[in-house]
């Protein structure tokens, strides 16, 4: 996938997590090298802590992070946005019983997910499961280059691990690099569930695999 990815991505608490956390190779910067409009929700803004507000504030005061502003939509827009938040709540609580879990995703999640369907933003990047299935089966669907001729398509996720991988292939990193980011990334996993700790290390060596001499 070429990079900067030119069409708008709202990031996600959990994702933010990770960049602030990771203090290795430049990992806080590498973000906008991936997206060339990140868009973070105010909501999501909420669910950080104190250091990872000033983070997200800092990028949104450098213009390198836009800060979504519902107050710039149309009349029409925001009634379409108020009630995707409550179809977007509606279907995963429906989704979370189906799965016998409980408020598997925040505030955050919902809003940006509800912001990107009305202004045509195409991705979100987000480590949360359930969004995959609120994204089909609400369904939450964009016009690519908000071009209305064009066919609509769903909203694509980037879970951590896809991100990982496009800044693989961008050749951001290296790949020793950003493996060693993504164990920090994991380092409470490792602590709490060892067994699925090794699972998601598998994960990585398997989608972004070491290069072979030729």
């Amino acid at each position: 996938m070429k990079v900067p990815i030119a069409e708008a991505c709202f990031i996600d608490a959990n994702i933010i997590f990770y960049i602030h956390d990771i203090k290795q190779h430049n990992f806080p910067d590498v973000i906008e090298k991936v997206y060339k409009k990140v868009i973070i929700h105010p909501e999501v803004l909420k669910e950080l802590s104190l250091s990872g507000q000033a983070f997200a504030n800092e990028k949104i005061r450098l213009g390198k992070w836009i800060l979504f502003d519902d107050s710039k939509l149309t009349t029409t827009e925001q009634r379409m946005y108020l009630n995707n938040i409550t179809e977007i709540d509606n279907k995963l609580n429906e989704i979370d019983i189906r799965r016998g879990k409980q408020e598997s995703a925040g505030t955050g999640e919902i809003y940006s997910l509800a912001a990107a369907s009305v202004i045509n933003a195409e991705y979100i990047c987000s480590n949360d499961y359930s969004i995959k299935d609120v994204i089909q089966e609400v369904p939450l669907m964009v016009y690519p280059n908000s071009d209305d001729e064009q066919e609509p398509d769903f909203i694509k996720q980037h879970h951590f691990l896809d991100l990982c991988q496009i800044i693989c292939d961008g050749n951001l990193m290296e790949r020793n690099q950003i493996f060693k980011c993504y164990k920090t990334a994991l380092r409470l996993v490792k602590l709490d569930d060892p067994d699925h700790y090794n699972e998601l290390i598998k994960q990585f060596h398997d989608t972004i695999p070491i290069p072979t001499l030729r």
